[in-house]
């Protein structure tokens, strides 16, 4: 496989997962992101999670560059006082005994580097300390929750309000969203205004230089149960069209798809259909949620029957009406939101292997759709290291 993932262990080298409820529905999630976009690739990609010495939310070693990330679980505007305190509305950000979450990544990554470089220079630049801090590592905050609002932060970093050390090539505040593009950008360099080394051009950490880093110098363990839990390019849901012409089923795998008459839509709506727009909504899934977004249709999209302005969140079994409130008007399209495939609109399915975790599912309530039991549903889900913490949008096997 070519992303790895790892996680910090105990004392007799048992996993040691992240513990708090937070932490691991953002991880997971983070993680799903990753999969999905770096598994099928040629080169390799390790993340490590819960990482203890030295301390860090999230690291990842590619090929071309480390980066190291702090997780913050906070709400609100998020921005930097000139004291350097940083605030989320109107509540101090805590970062352990140090000033701010930028001082935290920071003082991490340090730590971190100075374990690693010197497997990864050159014999001949390791020797000579000064030109250590031409091998750049990345830096950055990223929040995690849905409702922080992280613009005036980002303004205050790209005012160059903070200075980076020698040894950093970029310092940045993200969200959740951005994080596959971040781990895209990792590099060990920088090229500066007039100055670029050739000596670091061959600077590439091997697939085994990855793994040694990440277990023996680092001292992880490949966190294995969280695997069943990656993506499979299983869908996490199902658009189902039922008209005079028959059934079709669209299936939903991809985090956002566009739907419309337009050929390049994702979900391509039949011509008939004439008042769907080219490009006439989307569904997204989050971390918390799905999502039906309207994309300026010229006749709206309703979702049961309601008029939706910008975004509603989907539930299984919800109706969806593309270009009118009435679904029996020929031209407007009717889909149905199912989280697996139906034999007909009307008829339950007999056999069910996955589900997706609806808003205010809990695993006891998964057990009772399904005439099982939580235990049983622990048993075939083994990455779900809280029963008390499950996530909608999440794909859980419950057969």
């Amino acid at each position: 496989m070519t992303l790895k993932i790892y996680v910090a262990k105990d004392s007799v080298g048992r996993v040691r997962a992240p513990d708090t409820s937070h932490e691991v529905r953002a991880i997971e999630w983070m993680l799903e992101k990753a999969w999905s976009e770096f598994h099928h690739l040629q080169e390799t990609y390790a993340i490590i999670t819960n990482l203890r010495h030295p301390s860090a939310d999230m690291v990842v070693l590619t090929e071309r560059g480390i980066g190291l990330l702090e997780l913050k679980h906070k709400y609100g505007e998020i921005k930097i006082n000139p004291d350097g305190t940083w605030m989320a509305g109107l509540s101090v950000i805590k970062a352990g005994k140090h000033l701010n979450p930028r001082e935290q990544v920071r003082s991490y990554t340090k730590k971190m580097r100075e374990k690693v470089i010197r497997w990864i220079l050159p014999t001949y630049i390791y020797a000579n300390k000064d030109r250590w801090s031409m091998l750049k590592f990345q830096t950055s905050v990223c929040f995690t929750h849905p409702d922080a609002d992280i613009r005036k932060a980002q303004k205050y970093i790209n005012e160059r309000h903070i200075v980076l050390d020698a040894w950093e090539s970029n310092f940045s505040i993200i969200d959740i969203e951005d994080f596959t593009a971040w781990i895209r950008e990792l590099r060990f360099q920088l090229q500066h205004d007039y100055e670029y080394s050739k000596d670091f051009e061959h600077v590439r950490l091997s697939p085994e230089m990855i793994v040694k880093i990440t277990t023996d110098i680092l001292g992880n363990v490949e966190w294995n149960e969280i695997y069943a839990a990656m993506p499979d390019g299983s869908p996490y849901g199902y658009l189902i069209l039922e008209d005079a012409k028959g059934k079709q089923v669209f299936k939903l795998v991809k985090d956002h798809s566009i739907i419309g008459r337009s050929p390049d839509c994702d979900i391509v709506i039949p011509e008939r259909y004439s008042k769907v727009s080219k490009k006439h909504c989307s569904i997204t899934r989050t971390m918390y949620s799905i999502d039906l977004i309207d994309l300026g249709s010229s006749n709206g999209t309703f979702l049961n029957s309601r008029a939706i302005e910008n975004s509603s969140s989907l539930q299984r079994g919800h109706i969806l009406s593309l270009g009118g409130e009435s679904v029996v008007q020929e031209d407007v399209c009717a889909l149905k939101f199912e989280t697996h495939e139906y034999t007909s609109l009307e008829v339950p399915p007999t056999k069910i292997s996955t589900y997706v975790v609806q808003v205010g599912d809990t695993l006891k309530i998964i057990a009772s759709k399904f005439g099982t039991t939580v235990d049983n549903l622990l048993g075939l889900n083994p990455a779900i290291a809280n029963p008390n913490l499950i996530y909608a949008g999440q794909l859980i096997r419950v057969w």
